[in-house]
């Protein structure tokens, strides 16, 4: 008689989100900013929960595991006005 070894239920893999921001002085934001508080927050690696628009995602709290910026438009000067940030997020079982 053959042997078959049991499969063993570990749970499944943490869940991963991906969402995209669009940051703009016409929208009452400073980008840079904005860019750089998601900067810091990411380098801490702290785990936070995910609220978007009062609706809470996940049952655990998410930690940043990516950020793609991309500097759409600036004034003259040299000033950001737009911006679009893309954030990669792992949740912390």
């Amino acid at each position: 008689k053959k042997k078959v070894s049991k499969l063993k239920f570990k749970g499944i893999d943490p869940d991963q989100i991906s969402f995209s921001i669009r940051l703009s002085v016409f929208a009452g934001v400073n980008p840079l900013e904005e860019i750089n508080s998601i900067d810091k927050t990411a380098r801490k690696g702290k785990a936070n929960r995910l609220i978007i628009g009062g609706k809470k995602y996940g049952s655990h709290k998410w930690a940043i595991t990516g950020i793609t910026k991309e500097c759409k438009y600036f004034d003259k000067k040299g000033h950001l006005w737009v911006a679009e940030v893309k954030i990669t997020m792992k949740e912390k079982v």
